[in-house]
């Protein structure tokens, strides 16, 4: 095979960084999302490289014999240069496809992250695979776990919520599956969400808990001064998503030591990814943890708290109208799948963020105040 020349290769490479550049920062403006930029950095270090390679390659080539007929061929120093050359040309070439390669992944998985709102295999939420999912759906006649919840009680919820002391009412609500509670700090609501979570694990619940603005290991400390010496058989149904940890953790090992505490202690973690499909993508892997302690596939799917910690901390990184997105679609889907309470506890949020939350919950507590939507 003959190789392209050290030139050839610098404007190919060249060529592919200003597209690489051109297009995240394109789709960072459109689509307000800044976070994704870091995937420009792996994809022009690599391109970087193939471009210094070509173009040292080109400098120790030794000159054709064509061009310079005067110059002593086959002397070693001559061949000891062409060979170095090729074998530069030939690095610089495997970087430029390892260039184009990562920088096609990385925009299916952008693909999938803006079109289908997931961050996990892309091939998955592909077209024909869901199709396929669909008929077998529409042929298999007996209930499946996921669409066979069993109901929430409202009034047992209503309940838990005034044994917490978070809200108490004469006229229970009739339809109860979204809670939201906003300007709380942790060190006054921490126990209250605890006794709810208490209660709720207690009448055969399960906890999904997803941390966005600071570590599990904290909260977990004080559900587990809650559950007492019940701790133990009520940990198995309690999954934790640590979205904090890629957001916020950076290279502080002490966050590696905490998850590993909190997995000794019996729960499970499932981390997330550093976006907020990142996010959705590891509360469906939490659902899955859940659904594998139930053997039969048939059996109804017990009730469980979704408790989103903090999930407006993630805009910093991302931005608040990806939150808005993140918010419209949890909320309104674990409605309609049926046997979930949504608790949406954002203890720093803005007045807008405020409006969205306050629009699709059944029970809005701000402060002192407290609603009933």
């Amino acid at each position: 095979m003959t190789l392209p020349t050290p030139g050839i290769l610098i404007t190919t490479a060249l060529a592919v960084l200003a597209f690489v550049v051109a297009f995240y920062v394109l789709l960072a403006r459109e689509r307000k999302i800044p976070y994704i930029t870091n995937f420009i950095f792996p994809p022009v270090g690599i391109l970087f490289f193939a471009v210094f390679l070509a173009f040292v390659a080109g400098l120790i080539q030794p000159p054709s014999p064509s061009s310079d007929h005067n110059a002593p061929q086959s002397s070693f120093a001559v061949r000891v240069s062409s060979s170095t050359a090729k074998a530069l040309t030939s690095i610089a070439l495997l970087c430029l496809f390892t260039g184009i390669g990562v920088t096609t992944i990385n925009i299916l998985r952008l693909y999938n992250r803006q079109v289908n709102f997931r961050d996990d295999d892309w091939w998955k939420s592909t077209r024909i695979v869901r199709w396929q999912k669909r008929r077998r759906r529409k042929l298999r006649s007996e209930p499946t776990y996921e669409h066979s919840p069993i109901e929430i009680n409202g009034e047992s919820v209503v309940k838990a919520l005034a044994a917490a002391e978070i809200a108490e009412y004469s006229n229970a609500p009739t339809i109860l599956r979204t809670i939201a509670i906003c300007k709380e700090p942790f060190h006054s609501i921490d126990p209250k969400v605890a006794k709810l979570c208490v209660e709720l694990v207690n009448a055969g619940w399960f906890l999904q808990y997803t941390a966005c603005a600071r570590h599990p290991f904290e909260f977990l400390q004080t559900l587990k001064s809650a559950f007492g010496n019940k701790w133990t058989e009520s940990s198995r149904k309690i999954i934790i998503v640590d979205a904090y940890t890629p957001h916020f953790g950076f290279t502080d090992s002490i966050h590696e030591v905490k998850t590993l505490a909190m997995t000794r202690d019996g729960v499970r973690n499932v981390p997330a990814r550093d976006s907020f499909a990142g996010v959705h993508t590891a509360n469906a892997k939490a659902f899955n943890e859940i659904k594998k302690q139930f053997s039969d596939s048939n059996t109804p799917r017990h009730p469980t708290l979704l408790l989103y910690e903090g999930a407006n901390a993630l805009a910093e990184l991302e931005s608040i109208d990806q939150y808005r997105v993140f918010t419209r679609h949890v909320i309104t889907s674990e409605r309609m799948w049926g046997g979930m309470l949504t608790l949406f506890l954002e203890p720093a949020v803005g007045s807008a963020e405020i409006d969205l939350l306050k629009t699709y919950a059944d029970v809005f507590i701000c402060a002192t105040e407290v609603k009933s939507g």
